[in-house]
């Protein structure tokens, strides 16, 4: 049975996170809509980036927010493309990078070559 329709017919739902910020927030976003709109019962674990990929394609797993496609989880999305589903996009732009405090004299990743 498609996993999907047996996500609705049991009313629950897992979905895997990483413990990033932006992902925190999606998953949480994702586990309101579910919950309060669509009455699901929904649990969200928080995995690694393998095993959450590994759990979604397997089916351990009903879902995740956390696929950063097309570059971060390139690797992930190439081994696993034939069994997930790429349902649309939450966000958009550049997704990753070196922040630091204002307080610190950096204005480049070049700039740590000198400080």
């Amino acid at each position: 049975m498609d996993q999907g329709i047996a996500a609705r017919q049991r009313r629950s739902f897992e979905a895997g996170y990483a413990a990033w910020d932006s992902e925190i927030a999606s998953t949480n976003v994702l586990k309101y809509v579910l919950e309060q709109k669509l009455g699901y019962k929904v649990t969200a674990l928080q995995v690694e980036i393998g095993p959450m990929w590994t759990g979604v394609a397997g089916g351990s797993v009903d879902a995740t927010a956390a696929a950063w496609l097309p570059l971060t989880h390139a690797d992930y999305w190439a081994q696993y493309k034939d069994k997930v589903d790429d349902i649309g996009t939450s966000m958009t732009g550049v997704m990753s990078g070196l922040v630091v405090p204002s307080y610190v004299p950096i204005n480049s990743i070049e700039d740590l070559k000198t400080q």
